[in-house]
C-alpha cells in the first residue's frame, strides 16, 4: 500500500517533511506489525539544490569582486560586495516573511536578475569613483553627480523590468499559478530591494570607504 503526499504550494518542503515523519511515527507506535518505508522525497533535492545555490553564490561574489577589483579599485570592490550581499539577505528576509521556501523556481529567478541587480551597483559606484578621480577627492559631489546622472534611468529601466513580471503574478491561476508566483515574487522583490540599495544604502556606505 502506497500513499503519494503532495504539500500546498509556498509551504516549507523541511516544516512539511518533518510533519509527515512525525504524524507516521507516531502511527508506528499503533500498527507494529506493519512496516514504513520512504520511496521518494523531495527533501534531499531541495537541500542539494540550496547548497549547489549558495556555492555558485560564492563563486560569482568572488568573480565580481575580482572584475570590480582589476577596473575600480579594491575599495569599489568591498562597496559593491557589501551591498550585494545586503540585497540578498533582504531578500530572502521578505521571502520568509512571505511564507516561501527555498526551491528550484526561486533559485532560477535569483541568477535570471542577477545581472540587472550587479550592474545596478556597478553604474553607481562607477559613476561615484570617476568623478572622484576627475574633481579631487569631495565624496558628497561624487555621489550626488552620479546619482544625478544614472539615478533616473536606473528607476526607469529597473521598474520597467519589474512591470514585466507583474502580470506574471496576477495572469495565472490554479495550483500551477500558485506554485509560479514564487518566480514573480522573488524577481520583484530582488529588483525593487536592489534599487533601494543601490540608489539609499550604497551611496551611504560610499561615504565610509571613501571619507578620506
Amino acid at each position: 500500500l502506497s500513499f503519494q503526499i503532495k504539500k500546498s504550494p509556498g509551504y516549507s518542503v523541511e516544516n512539511f517533511v518533518a510533519t509527515i515523519k512525525t504524524t507516521v511515527d507516531t502511527f508506528k507506535l499503533t500498527t507494529p506489525q506493519l512496516k514504513y518505508v520512504e520511496t521518494l522525497s523531495q527533501a534531499e533535492s531541495i537541500k542539494h539544490t540550496y547548497g549547489l545555490f549558495i556555492e555558485n553564490f560564492w563563486e560569482t561574489a568572488l568573480l565580481v569582486f575580482v572584475i570590480i577589483l582589476l577596473f575600480l579599485g579594491f575599495r569599489a570592490s568591498w562597496l559593491i560586495m557589501i551591498s550585494f550581499l545586503i540585497v540578498y539577505m533582504g531578500n530572502f528576509i521578505y521571502l520568509k516573511s512571505m511564507g516561501y521556501s527555498f526551491n528550484n523556481i526561486i533559485s532560477f529567478a535569483l541568477i535570471l536578475v542577477l545581472w540587472i541587480m550587479v550592474d545596478n551597483l556597478i553604474v553607481v559606484t562607477q559613476g561615484i569613483v570617476v568623478w572622484l578621480q576627475e574633481h579631487w577627492w569631495n565624496i558628497w559631489e561624487a555621489i550626488r553627480s552620479s546619482l544625478r546622472n544614472y539615478g533616473r534611468a536606473l528607476i526607469f529601466w529597473t521598474s520597467t523590468t519589474i512591470a514585466v513580471f507583474v502580470p506574471l503574478y496576477f495572469g495565472v491561476s490554479g495550483i500551477i499559478g500558485e506554485y509560479i508566483k514564487s518566480m514573480p515574487v522573488t524577481i520583484i522583490s530582488n529588483l525593487a530591494i536592489s534599487l533601494l540599495v543601490t540608489m539609499v544604502i550604497l551611496p551611504v556606505l560610499a561615504l565610509f570607504f571613501y571619507k578620506t
